[in-house]
Formats: C-alpha cells, structure tokens, sequence
C-alpha cells in the first residue's frame, strides 16, 4: 500500500513547507503525537451543521442557537458549581 503525505497536516506545522518534507517524513520542527487534522476536520463539520441548519434548510434562527447554547453552557457551570458545593466540607 502506497503512503501519501498529509498534504493539510504539513502546511500547518512549522517548517514542513522550509524543509519541503511533511510531517510523517520528519519536515516539523517538533515531533508531533496528536493529530491535528482531526481538530480542523471537527471545526469544518461543526460550522457545516450550523450553515445547514440555519441557512439552507432554516431549522433554527442564530438566535435560537445562541439562545440553546447559552443554556447549555449555563446548566453546566450551575452544575458544576453545586457539585463543589456538596463536596466542600
């Protein structure tokens, strides 16, 4: 099975693209053990869903996602703050 480089991966570390090597061929400055393209691949289908939510098949308002959100984000913090209300002695 042929190897190809990762094309994304490379462009993003530094000085693959100075040395003209990708990352799996040792062109980053420092060696990496994560991935990071799952991270950009995750960023892409995170902004996909909400363009389609919203502006092609008109789900949710950006205010209504916002507004869930929020209280997502607000239920968390209140639930993690009561968890270290019952913990402290």
């Amino acid at each position: 099975m042929e190897e190809f480089p990762d094309i994304l991966l490379s462009s993003l570390i530094d000085d693959c693209i100075g040395r003209g090597l990708s990352a799996k061929e040792g062109g980053a400055v420092y060696d990496i053990i994560s991935g990071l393209q799952v991270g950009i691949a995750n960023a892409a289908n995170s902004l996909y869903a909400l363009k389609t939510t919203i502006f092609d098949n008109k789900i949710l308002t950006k205010e209504e996602v916002l507004q869930r959100r929020f209280r997502q984000i607000m239920l968390r913090k209140w639930t993690a703050n009561q968890k270290n209300i019952i913990r402290s002695p």
